[in-house]
C-alpha cells in the first residue's frame, strides 16, 4: 500500500545486452519511476562486466540510516567477461572480477572486492583473476538480520568466501573484513577447464557430530552448454567455520607450523 508508505523496487541487469544495472520504483504501479543506473562508466564500477548476476537484497553490518536502522543493499557478482567466449582453455579476464555491494535506494557504492587498489570502498584481492557472472550467496551466521558472510564462485573454477564481522563497515585500511579462497577446481587443461556460472547453495548440517556449512555447486560453461570435452562435476565442500573470521588469512609460514591451526590452512 503505497499510501501507507510501503515501497516496491525492481532491480534488473542486462546480461548480454550491456554492463549496467537499473532500479525502478513501482510502489505506485500506475506511476512507476526511474531510481538509478550504475555501470562500467560510473566512478567506482569500472570493473563491471556484462550484468548477469541477479542482485541479492539484504542488510549488512555497519550500514544504517540516521535512525540506526539497517539500510537495504544489493550484492551481486561484478559481471561476465566475453573473453570466456573464446574457444580453448580459459584465460584470465580483464573485467567482472569480484563483487559489489550498493545502496538499494540510491545505487551508491557501499563496498566492493576487486583486484583494484585498496580504498575506503574497495578491498583489493590480487587472486581475483576471473569474472563472476553468477549470483552470490549471502548468509546471516547469528540470525541478527545482517548478512555477515558471502560466498561466490568465478569462471576460473574458484570458490570464495567473504567475512564481514563486527558492526562496522571496513575502514580505508581494509583490516576488518576478509576474503578467502575456499577451493580451486580448474586444472588448466581442456579436460579440467571447469567454470562456475552459479552461486553455491549453502546447507547447514552436522557432519560427524560437528556443525558445518555445506556448499553445493556444479561446474559447467553456460556459454557452451553442449560441450563434452570438460569433465564437469557437482561439488560439496564442508566449511567448518560457521561464524565469521575476525583475523586475516594465515600466511604460508604460519600454516607450516605444526603448532598453529586454522581451517583455512587446510583449504
Amino acid at each position: 500500500d503505497s499510501t501507507a508508505g510501503d515501497k516496491a523496487w525492481v532491480f534488473l541487469g542486462m546480461r548480454r545486452g550491456g554492463k549496467s544495472y537499473y532500479a525502478l520504483d513501482v510502489s505506485n504501479p500506475d506511476s512507476p519511476s526511474f531510481m538509478w543506473r550504475i555501470g562500467a562508466d560510473v566512478a567506482g564500477f569500472g570493473e563491471m562486466g556484462q550484468s548477469w548476476s541477479e542482485p541479492v537484497v539484504t542488510r549488512i553490518p555497519g550500514y544504517y540510516d540516521n535512525n540506526g536502522v539497517a539500510k537495504p543493499v544489493l550484492i551481486f557478482g561484478a559481471g561476465y567477461d566475453t573473453n570466456k567466449d573464446a574457444s580453448g582453455v580459459g584465460t584470465a579476464d580483464g573485467e567482472g572480477r569480484g563483487i559489489f555491494i550498493v545502496d538499494a535506494e540510491t545505487g551508491a557504492l557501499v563496498w566492493s572486492v576487486t583486484p583494484g587498489a585498496n580504498s575506503a570502498n574497495n578491498m583489493s584481492e590480487a587472486g581475483l583473476l576471473h569474472s563472476v557472472p553468477g549470483d552470490v550467496t549471502a548468509l546471516d551466521s547469528n540470525s541478527d538480520g545482517l548478512a555477515d558472510r558471502i560466498y561466490f564462485a568465478d569462471t576460473g573454477g574458484n570458490i570464495w568466501r567473504v567475512d564481514m564481522p563486527g558492526n562496522e563497515l571496513p575502514s580505508t585500511s581494509q583490516n576488518e573484513w576478509f576474503i578467502s579462497k575456499l577451493g580451486a577446481f580448474n586444472g588448466a587443461t581442456t579436460q579440467t577447464d571447469r567454470r562456475f556460472f552459479t552461486s553455491p547453495d549453502v546447507v547447514r548440517i552436522r557432519f560427524q557430530g560437528e556443525a558445518v556449512d555445506a556448499l553445493i555447486i556444479g561446474s559447467g560453461d553456460r556459454t557452451n552448454p553442449n560441450a563434452t570435452d570438460v569433465e564437469n562435476s557437482l561439488y560439496m565442500i564442508r566449511d567448518l567455520r560457521t561464524v565469521p573470521y575476525t583475523t586475516d588469512v594465515p600466511s604460508t609460514t604460519q600454516c607450516a607450523d605444526t603448532t598453529f591451526y586454522d581451517v583455512r590452512c587446510e583449504q
